[in-house]
């Protein structure tokens, strides 16, 4: 099971990471794309159906949580090589997860072998929590009261991060909000729109220049 985690989707390290995703797969490529929210026309969905076109895959199923939500159609996106989690407002794509109670089966499709490509929001998803949605100017309009991720990755997961000072006041604002503990035990990885990184097998590989904070150090994330 691969994860790629993207802050945006165009940049050269989105890029090389999903075809180092991607390239592993055999014969034809079939991804599933996870709204965040309902999409009345669906023009996020068609994008990305035309930016995949680019590695030789089929963006083939769309899920929209919040409004005619099929189960049928989920377990469909389930039998796809990789999921595609959309990226968008965090706390409203968590609770859609809840309210449909569907975390188990994506933890399950992680298992047996499916990738994820998280854009923002859907990267958090992928995480212990979502705590460090904030960090990204997300607020809780829904008023989630369970944080919980999908906890398929051991690490926090930061977007947008501005590192023109080469990160350090971004760790000085991920360690006001997130605990030491939370630091210590799942560090922060920094991207920035112009960074991709790949979990894959217990091990971070990074494109561009993201970085890892513990609470206590800011690391290279390297390729």
């Amino acid at each position: 099971m691969k994860f790629v985690l993207l802050s945006a989707p165009k940049s050269d390290a989105a890029i090389s990471a999903i075809r180092h995703l991607l390239g592993n797969i055999a014969g034809a490529i079939r991804i599933g794309y996870l709204a965040s929210s309902h999409e009345p026309d669906r023009r996020y969905y068609r994008q990305m159906q035309i930016y995949y076109q680019q590695f030789g895959a089929d963006l083939c199923c769309y899920v929209d949580l919040e409004q005619d939500f099929c189960l049928q159609t989920f377990e469909q996106i389930c039998q796809c090589d990789v999921i595609h989690l959309a990226g968008g407002d965090t706390y409203r794509f968590l609770k859609g997860i809840q309210d449909r109670d569907v975390a188990h089966q994506l933890c399950a499709f992680s298992k047996a072998g499916g990738g994820f490509i998280g854009l923002s929001a859907g990267a958090m998803l992928l995480c212990p929590s979502i705590e460090s949605a904030t960090l990204c100017g997300d607020q809780n309009d829904v008023e989630l009261s369970d944080m919980a991720g999908l906890q398929l990755i051991p690490y926090q997961f930061i977007p947008h991060t501005d590192k023109t000072d080469n990160g350090v006041n971004a760790a000085l604002t991920a360690a006001e909000h997130l605990s030491s503990q939370t630091l210590a035990k799942f560090p922060a990885i920094l991207c920035a729109d112009d960074d991709a990184v790949i979990f894959d097998k217990g091990s971070l590989l990074g494109f561009g220049s993201p970085l890892l904070f513990d609470g206590l150090q800011l690391l290279s994330i390297n390729q």
